[in-house]
């Protein structure tokens, strides 16, 4: 816990690293001499303990962020701020979802001109219908200059450069076709031979008669690859609240840890069969990781089953708690970046969850029958993981499927037979044995797994969908669920009204929100590529105005503003009105019509929208504008010359594609 409050806290701390590493060795000689001289004062001695750990965990990150190696590509001064053209020399790591345009991969710049670098990058390759895609370890040359990561234009939209960071990389590059040379390199990485093998397997199953889609569900399963999936498959099952069914997570490895105990039951009654039953288990879960690619989130789920099968073979809970707690530390030792990544929270969240809710639920009710023993077992995993995960699902996803019991009742049971006949799938097409059987097999139980999605899916009145859940409510939920898991071990009344101050600071906390929200104004002014778009909200009210009439259904920018501020709907108008009123502020909209004649009014804001042809020196005189917007409607040369105008004219100006999106609270 303290280790991951040093994590947290390294991500304000801007210190050198030597700094740190002294506070370090100052601090653990302290407690050394602290333990030797103070042996009776246990307080003293635990309080200074965890503010060693806190050190340890900002060391940590500073130690792991490559920024700090001396042999990143950031360290190249001249070329890197001041964004010179130079030579890279590129090597693919990870291809990613591409687009109709673009591939897009993480890449490691194995040379800046003639100096060896490492690092990171965000590659987008223009695609180009008469050359191969390019796949994990080739190498392409490349004269170009570096872009850094830009933070989103938008509010309220999922920031992708903060995502990137978490991963270490910090800056892209853009190839246009042809703009490169590939270089043949017979060397090849781990992760090169992984890649090389599912090229293999999808080959014999495709030959073998799998369908595309088939194969991209197998993919997802098994190998950890889901960019071979569409958007509206991912969307339905997130709508059906089994997203996680979709990704190699701790569910996939939870599954075939039970079939594994299951298929190695009958060692136990062996001297030594509980070891070597683990110690196969283990082998072939890591196994199962090297087929996957060995990524990040099946390397967290593995290595955290690795410990809770070792703490099973003992059968004593709290060795299992201790046993996840030391896969956890030795994941964020591993990589402190880690912590940030929401599948790892999510992972421990509902393992822990289990562990400790699940035994409570389940003594309430002991069925005699098989059948009924195995739905009741069914009902209380998923009961506990879904209120482990609560907190953290609503903060990130801001939604709620009521219906979740019933998807995972459905699919969870058949998740077995899935990776079951999707392993031998593989096995046997890669030993050329015949395939068929199992390729059935596996359509069907994909077949009717999407049934069940799209009935789900389907119910909307049992979707609960743009959540308001801020950072302070998850702290504070999760603070009941802490407290609450106490309670239910060993009740005592402090903890009781604890848990119920708890509740109602929780309470307080959505009611204030709910007030401040009916009582505030807000205006946007997005930016949109050759498009216009605004937003008013009065209270709880919020009007859209677009110019785009074709995307106003699926607005990814409308959606992410639902979610952050918790309103369920929105007013929809396919216009921009030419004046409103925002508050005690006027808006005027002038459009291509660049008609702008408005004796009666004193206006603050003016918006040009569609590259109207106007005076703009004209239109300052008359007007007197306080402010000018200019959207993403317009031409960049008409832009660039309208803040020209209004530098001179000591007028404000705001472009939406260099500042972002205008935004007025009120």
């Amino acid at each position: 816990m303290f280790l991951s409050l040093g994590i947290v806290l390294a991500t304000f701390f801007q210190g050198e690293l030597m700094v740190v590493f002294g506070l370090v060795f100052s601090s653990l000689l302290l407690l050394g001499i602290l333990w030797w001289k103070i042996k009776s004062s246990r307080f003293v001695f635990e309080l200074f303990t965890y503010c060693c750990v806190v050190i340890v965990g900002v060391l940590l990150v500073l130690a792991h962020d490559v920024r700090n190696h001396r042999g990143h590509y950031s360290h190249l001064g001249s070329i890197h701020q001041q964004k010179e053209v130079a030579l890279y020399y590129l090597k693919i790591n990870k291809v990613l979802k591409s687009t109709l345009k673009t591939q897009r991969f993480y890449a490691e710049v194995i040379q800046l001109n003639n100096t060896s670098t490492s690092g990171l990058i965000l590659l987008s390759v223009q695609r180009d219908s008469l050359k191969i895609n390019l796949t994990v370890d080739d190498q392409i040359l490349v004269k170009t200059t570096l872009d850094s990561l830009l933070k989103p234009l938008n509010p309220y939209v999922f920031d992708y450069s903060s995502y990137l960071h978490r991963k270490q990389i910090y800056e892209q590059l853009y190839v246009r076709k042809g703009d490169y040379i590939s270089i043949k390199d017979q060397t090849q990485t781990f992760k090169g031979a992984i890649n090389f093998v599912h090229k293999k397997i999808n080959k014999e199953l495709q030959e073998a008669g799998m369908s595309v889609e088939d194969l991209g569900f197998l993919n997802a399963l098994l190998l950890g690859k889901r960019q071979f999936l569409s958007k509206d498959v991912i969307q339905l099952y997130a709508t059906s609240g089994v997203i996680h069914v979709l990704a190699i997570s701790g569910l996939h490895i939870g599954v075939l840890l039970l079939l594994l105990r299951g298929v190695f039951q009958f060692l136990d009654r062996w001297k030594y069969g509980k070891w070597l039953s683990s110690l196969c288990i283990v082998l072939l879960l890591w196994g199962f990781a090297i087929l996957a690619g060995m990524s990040a989130s099946v390397v967290r789920a593995v290595t955290m089953f690795t410990a809770l099968q070792i703490g099973m073979s003992f059968n004593k809970r709290y060795f299992i708690l201790q046993t996840i707690f030391s896969s956890m530390l030795i994941l964020l030792i591993a990589n402190p970046f880690f912590l940030f990544d929401v599948g790892f929270q999510l992972s421990y969240a509902a393992v822990l969850s289990i562990v400790l809710l699940r035994p409570a639920l389940s003594d309430l009710w002991m069925p005699k029958n098989v059948v009924s023993r195995y739905v009741w077992d069914l009902v209380t995993v998923s009961l506990t993981a879904q209120l482990g995960v609560l907190p953290l699902s609503l903060f990130y996803f801001h939604q709620f499927p009521i219906l979740f019991l019933i998807s995972n009742l459905c699919i969870i049971p058949m998740l077995a037979l899935l990776l079951f006949s999707g392993v031998f799938s593989i096995v046997f097409s890669l030993l050329g044995l015949p395939v068929s059987w199992f390729i059935a097999l596996f359509s069907a139980l994909i077949y009717y797994m999407n049934t069940i999605v799209n009935w789900v899916s389907s119910q909307s009145l049992f979707l609960i969908q743009h959540i308001h859940f801020s950072g302070v409510q998850l702290s504070i939920s999760l603070c009941i669920l802490g407290v609450f898991i106490f309670l239910i071990y060993q009740f005592k009344w402090r903890l009781f009204y604890l848990t119920v101050l708890l509740i109602f600071t929780l309470q307080m906390s959505l009611f204030y929100y709910k007030y401040s929200l009916e009582n505030s104004l807000e205006m946007i002014v997005y930016h949109q590529y050759k498009k216009s778009k605004l937003l008013v909200r009065k209270g709880g009210e919020v009007i859209i105005f677009s110019s785009d009439s074709t995307a106003m259904k699926n607005d990814f920018l409308v959606q992410s503003y639902q979610n952050k501020k918790g309103i369920a709907t929105v007013i929809r108008k396919c216009s921009i009105p030419t004046l409103f009123s925002f508050g005690d502020k006027k808006l005027f909209v002038v459009d291509r019509d660049a008609v702008y004649n408005v004796p009666y009014f004193t206006l603050d804001i003016v918006l040009l929208r569609a590259s109207p042809k106007l005076n703009l020196e004209r239109l300052i005189s008359v007007l007197k504008p306080g402010l000018i917007i200019a959207d993403g409607s317009n031409y960049p040369s008409y832009k660039k010359r309208w803040e020209l105008i209004c530098m001179q004219q000591k007028t404000p100006f705001h472009d939406t594609s260099k500042k972002g999106a205008y935004l007025f609270k009120e």
